[in-house]
């Protein structure tokens, strides 16, 4: 498991670090915080050559490389034995062709378990809706994890709508609408960055509280906090004073890096319920 390292941290050891970005800028989540967390090293001394979208052949300069999200992994196949150490941050279904290859397992579908029973709970029985990225192995889970912590709490229906990218705004925008007001959902949340946060944007026009995804809790009644930035910066520190890495950084509810935030003021029924859906994740529900 991964816990959170040094906020002090300093580069001496002259290593280069490639770091591929799989999206653009202003997500408000994925990207934006591995962009935090570059900003930070750099700040510190660290040598870093940030890409946006990965290079056709491997830069020789690179003693070791980021490849930050699986639109990555196809590359990492490629070339994971050209560099010594090289990190995905995601977990593929299988390690196939990725041995050597250090991965991300943000764990999300424990936040998911836990915001599920918090939505059912604040629903009372009405449908509750996800709006998940595209249906890779994090994003299921994400599904499949938020509809057991539902039933755990006896809530309603579940609607799932998984949309084509993180960047779909009007395919967010038109799953929100489409949960909050035909649905009948009386929560909504979402795990799809940017285009889910569009479609919770959209689905509180249209009357449904919402549970946000790596952001700030902003208009949301709670929301996943999954630190990116933190986990990204931990990994360049680490690479940087050339540490080991185990073959998975598992970063889950007691690693200090995810949690499920509540509004303030929130009723004392709902921390309950984000406590016993806790209790179930560490007795291994999922």
């Amino acid at each position: 498991m991964l816990h959170r390292g040094s906020l002090l941290a300093t580069y001496t050891a002259r290593v280069r670090v490639g770091v591929l970005l799989a999206g653009p800028a202003g997500d408000g989540g994925f990207v934006d915080g591995a962009l935090e967390a570059v900003a930070g090293a750099t700040a510190a001394g660290a040598d870093i050559d940030l890409r946006h979208g990965a290079p056709e052949l491997p830069d020789p300069s690179w003693d070791a490389v980021v490849c930050h999200g699986i639109q990555h992994l196809d590359w990492v196949r490629r070339h994971r034995t050209t560099y010594r150490r090289i990190v995905l941050t995601d977990r593929p279904p299988t390690r196939d062709g990725l041995e050597g290859v250090t991965l991300v397992d943000w764990c999300w579908d424990q936040a998911g378990y836990c915001a599920g029973a918090f939505a059912a709970t604040l629903a009372g029985g009405d449908p509750i809706g996800l709006i998940a990225g595209p249906p890779v192995l994090t994003q299921r889970r994400m599904a499949s994890a938020y509809a057991a912590g539902a039933m755990s709490a006896r809530g309603g229906p579940v609607m799932v709508h998984h949309l084509t990218t993180f960047e779909d705004r009007a395919g967010g925008e038109s799953s929100g609408k489409l949960l909050a007001g035909p649905g009948g959902c009386a929560v909504v949340a979402h795990s799809a960055d940017a285009a889910g946060a569009a479609g919770c944007a959209s689905a509180r026009k249209h009357g449904a509280a919402t549970v946000g995804f790596l952001g700030s809790l902003d208009d949301h009644v709670a929301f996943v906090r999954s630190d990116i930035a933190g986990v990204v910066g931990e990994i360049l520190r680490r690479l940087h004073g050339d540490e080991e890495l185990p073959a998975v950084l598992a970063c889950g509810l007691d690693s200090g890096y995810l949690d499920l935030m509540l509004a303030e003021g929130s009723p004392p029924e709902l921390h309950q319920a984000v406590e016993r859906a806790k209790a179930d994740v560490r007795a291994g529900v999922l």
